[in-house]
């Protein structure tokens, strides 16, 4: 496998992927996802990270994890840090001279990533009464460009209950961004969308509902061979979103955001951006399909 690539950037993008030890479906329980949503909530009112969209199933976990690196604020990085420090029994007090590598930490993909994974082991052999590892190793990321592959890669992860067989309607799965958006608009409460660029064209009011027909459709997609082949709607359509549903199926398909090998999911020329970003001179040879970004427009 390729070495992960992080972003020293503002906005940087990333699909990140842990899997259980010897995946061994310790995630099973309601309970455990639970715990792992709420650690998840925990870290991202600390770090200048937010999670965009996250999918837990009984031995693995998906998300889509934007890390930004505003600027250095004093009083912004001493408030995450005393907010973190609530939480302990014995927490520390803040110190000026912590705050730049507070801010590094938490601008920091690793140490995010370190953070959760380590939480969520803690308190899962806590809960179970166990102890020894829950995560079978380092977590794999792969940079993501905004736009058609940020929206396939946030579909994919949204689809996994699907293609699991857990659920036919990914809204019906609770341990997934979709699924609890879904619940709390049932509940009359207007939820935030994830926050992807394709849906930043939206009026604000109509973009968790629009995420949510959008991936119901493309559930239904996936699972009738007829609709699929046909691509009948061809389009997705909704208040001037357009997205055409066979070019979205040849991402998911020929370039699938879960191909661990590559790391980096977008254009040829984002890919070659990135790679050279931080120093890897690698020419692309090989041609893919074209990410369904090509073919979505605002009208």
């Amino acid at each position: 496998m390729a070495r992960r690539i992080k972003l020293q950037k503002d906005g940087a993008l990333y699909h990140i992927m842990t899997r259980t030890a010897q995946q061994v479906h310790w995630l099973k329980d309601p309970a455990v996802k639970e715990m792992l949503a709420d650690h998840l909530g925990q870290l991202t009112d600390v770090f200048y990270c937010s999670v965009l969209t996250h999918t837990f199933l009984g031995n693995h976990y998906h998300l889509l994890l934007r890390v930004d690196r505003p600027e250095f604020d004093l009083e912004d990085i001493k408030r995450r840090f005393e907010l973190a420090e609530s939480r302990k029994v014995n927490p520390r007090r803040f110190h000026d001279h912590m705050a730049e590598y507070l801010y590094n930490r938490y601008t920091d993909l690793s140490d995010f990533m370190y953070y959760f994974n380590r939480g969520t082991a803690v308190a899962y052999n806590k809960q179970a009464g166990t102890n020894g590892h829950l995560w079978g190793g380092r977590f794999k990321n792969v940079v993501v460009e905004e736009g058609d592959a940020e929206l396939a890669v946030a579909t994919y992860i949204e689809m996994n209950a699907v293609r699991a067989g857990i659920v036919d309607d990914p809204t019906e799965y609770p341990h997934s961004s979709v699924g609890e958006l879904k619940q709390k608009l049932e509940a009359g409460k207007e939820p935030e969308a994830p926050q992807l660029s394709v849906l930043e064209h939206l009026p604000k009011e109509i973009q968790t509902r629009t995420y949510v027909d959008w991936m119901r459709y493309v559930a239904l997609t996936l699972q009738d061979p007829d609709l699929k082949r046909a691509s009948l709607p061809k389009q997705f359509t909704a208040q001037g979103w357009v997205v055409d549903m066979k070019a979205l199926h040849e991402a998911l398909e020929t370039r699938a955001p879960a191909n661990w090998s590559r790391p980096v999911y977008g254009s040829d020329a984002f890919t070659r951006k990135t790679l050279e970003a931080v120093g890897w001179l690698i020419p692309i040879h090989r041609r893919e399909a074209p990410p369904p970004g090509a073919s979505i427009a605002v009208a």
